[in-house]
């Protein structure tokens, strides 16, 4: 290639293939999280292993898993932790104080902490907490207001619910653009 000449669409063609080369190099050096959202090796960055594994457990109550993925297969419980990792120290003060009031909960009710509660338990804990959903009264049922849209999000934000519930095909091409149809736009 002569470099006096060298023409805007190769200057082009040497960026894109090296922006290219970057990428697929950067993907095989970090690879990116299942498409269940968490990493396979991941450990919780804000939440001790204990506080990680009764978020996850609360996620899979409000979204379980049944002939289509819940919470942990979309990796809620991962999002939640990044999203606090970030979050004010007052949001963080909050949810480590419910989860202790949770606990709490469980073993004055069950004598267990809520990850030690068999599944019937813990479902009348998640009741306790949602009971006034609509108007929270106490401390918890306040928190419950905080859980339940933040894993809603979580979970209608990663890929499992994208593809498996809102139809999401990812980028496709289209051979051609049909356009819209008069009358189909309302204005």
């Amino acid at each position: 290639m002569n470099m006096d000449h060298l023409h805007r669409r190769d200057i082009f063609r040497i960026i894109g293939g090296t922006l290219a080369a970057e990428a697929l190099d950067a993907q095989h050096q970090h690879p990116a999280a299942s498409s269940g959202g968490a990493p396979k090796d991941y450990r919780p960055r804000f939440f001790s292993e204990t506080e990680y594994q009764a978020v996850s457990e609360l996620c899979e109550l409000l979204i379980p898993a049944d002939d289509s993925p819940g919470a942990r297969d979309a990796g809620v419980p991962w999002y939640i932790d990044t999203v606090l990792l970030y979050s004010d120290a007052s949001r963080q003060t909050n949810w480590r104080h419910n989860l202790k009031a949770i606990d709490q909960a469980a073993q004055t009710q069950f004598g267990k902490t809520f990850v030690n509660c068999p599944p019937e338990h813990r479902v009348k804990i998640m009741e306790m907490l949602a009971k006034n959903e609509g108007d929270p009264q106490t401390p918890l049922e306040q928190f419950f207001a905080d859980f339940k849209p933040t894993t809603i999000e979580a979970f209608s934000l990663s890929e499992v619910a994208m593809k498996h519930y809102f139809g999401y095909r990812g980028n496709t091409e289209l051979s051609d653009f049909p356009g819209c149809r008069p009358g189909e736009i309302e204005g």
